[in-house]
């Protein structure tokens, strides 16, 4: 090696290292804004797949109950108006997802989900589904 080639490749080196220190915040900010576009797309795509497996679960789409909105409107909260309500769960379930083999299993969840819905909401003492 010639002491033009070392003065060359040491040349080269300080312009790296030159370059780098110009660019380093650029180069750090890119990195992280990469990452979280990473990041946040995948908290999105789960987040996507999560809603849809739960929409899944009765059907194909969202919907109102408003049939079961007019029969509680004005009734007292209690435990009679608590199954009131979980029938009308297990009926839009039904509605939603007829002839499937899952759906007495669903059935079931549904009830549980309605009393579990109720009793999160505190309007009266916890209310207990009457398992038949």
């Amino acid at each position: 090696m010639a002491l033009d080639e070392l003065l060359d490749e040491h040349e080269q080196g300080e312009k790296v290292r030159t370059w780098l220190k110009e660019n380093a915040l650029g180069l750090v900010g890119g990195l992280v804004l990469g990452l979280a576009l990473i990041g946040g797309g995948k908290w999105w795509t789960q987040r996507q797949h999560e809603a849809r497996v739960a929409l899944g679960a009765v059907g194909e789409r969202a919907f109102r109950a408003s049939e079961l909105e007019a029969k509680l409107v004005g009734r007292a909260a209690d435990d009679e108006t608590a199954r009131l309500f979980a029938d009308g769960c297990v009926a839009a379930v039904e509605a939603s997802i007829p002839g499937r083999y899952s759906l007495p299993y669903k059935r079931h969840a549904a009830v549980g989900l309605a009393y579990d819905a109720w009793n999160m909401l505190a309007l009266s003492a916890p209310s207990e589904p009457a398992w038949t």
